[in-house]
């Protein structure tokens, strides 16, 4: 993999959905930044990608070659009274943070919410993941809460933080 070669951040695709898969288990197998510990089924990817499409989920993949390296994510809420807030997912190769992939990703995918008419993207972070929350506070998001030993994995309890951003 050249580290010349440029990161190149765009709309969500399916011809790039196996290497989407290996970046989400990637990150997942970290066992720290998701709420998941590995990436599901190829077959699983394909539904939830075809049901991200219906439900107009705003997904960006940051991708370095033919190899998804990070992705973003805007997933509009439909439940009565809420259509006009959303919850954010985000993340990046190990190998790939700290080049600010995850701010082009965030750009735009929050760029897209406001333009489909959303007012409100809320995210949820693990207490201790600082460089994320670190990230998100610069670009507006502002902490609503704390959800107190919402995680217990590998013996550890770990606090949530809520965060959200809205529309001026």
């Amino acid at each position: 993999m050249s580290e010349t070669q440029e990161i190149t951040v765009a709309p969500a695709s399916t011809d790039l959905l196996e290497s989407f898969r290996e970046c989400l288990d990637s990150v997942s197998r970290e066992r720290i930044y998701l709420n998941r510990l590995e990436a599901p089924s190829c077959s699983e990817m394909e539904e939830r990608f075809a049901a991200g499409v219906r439900n107009r989920f705003m997904q960006d993949w940051a991708t370095h070659g033919d190899q998804v390296v990070g992705w973003a994510l805007v997933m509009p809420n439909d439940a009565f009274g809420l259509t006009h807030s959303s919850w954010l997912a985000l993340g990046v190769r190990r190998d790939f943070r700290r080049r600010g992939i995850g701010r082009r990703l965030m750009d735009g995918v929050i760029e897209k919410a406001w333009q489909s008419g959303l007012e409100r993207i809320e995210l949820i972070v693990w207490s201790d993941n600082r460089p994320a929350i670190d990230l998100y506070e610069k670009l507006g998001f502002q902490h609503e809460g704390v959800l107190r030993n919402f995680r217990f994995l590998d013996g550890k309890y770990t606090d949530a933080v809520m965060m959200a951003l809205l529309r001026d």
